[in-house]
């Protein structure tokens, strides 16, 4: 998984840039976990946890987004999703989702969450 992390000098803000099929795990890091130590041990423990055990799915409920630990994989969702859509767009429309959901190996999540952990530590 490629991404990238910047730091704004003048504002003290950090950044995580991803590809389009990542996008949410930008929004995870920047928004949900942010410089939070917390959640951000919190949810490293669920992914050692899933690691360790073989439980069928673990899940880490934040404010926007929810992240799901399943079969060493993670899948990242809004949770606006799991809200029922009651408009009928019709045939021709249908509702974008792509930056709506996220997955990737389990190691790599970790290895992700750690690196910015260590990132935003400087």
């Amino acid at each position: 998984m490629d991404f990238e992390f910047t730091k704004n000098i003048f504002l003290g803000g950090y950044k995580a840039t991803f590809p389009m099929e990542h996008l949410l795990m930008g929004r995870l890091l920047e928004d949900e976990l942010a410089q939070d130590r917390t959640k951000i041990e919190q949810i490293l423990a669920i992914a050692e946890q899933a690691k360790l055990q073989s439980i069928d799915e673990l899940i880490w409920h934040g404010i926007e987004l929810t992240v799901v630990f399943q079969d060493y994989e993670v899948q990242v969702t809004e949770n606006a999703v799991y809200q029922e859509i009651e408009t009928d767009l019709g045939e021709d429309l249908s509702l974008y989702d792509g930056e709506s959901y996220a997955s990737c190996g389990l190691e790599d999540f970790v290895e992700l969450i750690t690196k910015w952990r260590e990132f935003i530590k400087q």
